[in-house]
């Protein structure tokens, strides 16, 4: 058994019904019409589809209470729907980037320098010969 939605092809009513994961048809609940089996993508929840960083960026961006209150629609909207569209529309419009490197490209990683192995090798060997060593005194 699954968790399916159907729509009614009579009433649009769109409903989700346990049934077997085969089943196309079921009864619509509200007008008792045939409804069919929909494709809908389980476990989506939609109510906020961008990332946590898009609403951090837009709180850097701007104070929330204060741009409810604004005159200015550009702010008023990115107070009000923080996601990735209204971030982006605000930076452009207000000529602004996202924080740079120095050089101005995106970040890079570099492969860290090789260890000097003949270097490692004989302090190594000066450590355990010291350690070793025995001190005769006359």
């Amino acid at each position: 058994m699954i968790l399916a939605d159907f729509e009614c092809r009579r009433c649009h009513h769109v409903h989700e019904t346990m049934c077997e994961s085969d089943q196309a048809v079921a009864k619509c609940p509200k007008c008792g019409g045939k409804a069919k089996r929909i494709i809908t993508l389980a476990g989506v929840y939609l109510g906020n589809q961008d990332a946590k960083w898009v609403r951090e960026s837009a709180a850097a961006l701007i104070d929330r209470e204060v741009a409810l209150k604004s005159r200015d629609q550009l702010e008023r909207k990115l107070a009000t729907n923080p996601d990735r569209a209204s971030v982006k529309e605000y930076m452009n419009r207000k000529g602004l980037r996202y924080f740079e490197n120095v050089k101005g490209a995106p970040p890079t990683w570099h492969k860290p320098q090789e260890p000097d192995v003949r270097k490692l090798g004989d302090e190594a060997f000066k450590r355990h010969r010291d350690r070793k060593s025995i001190e005769v005194r006359i």
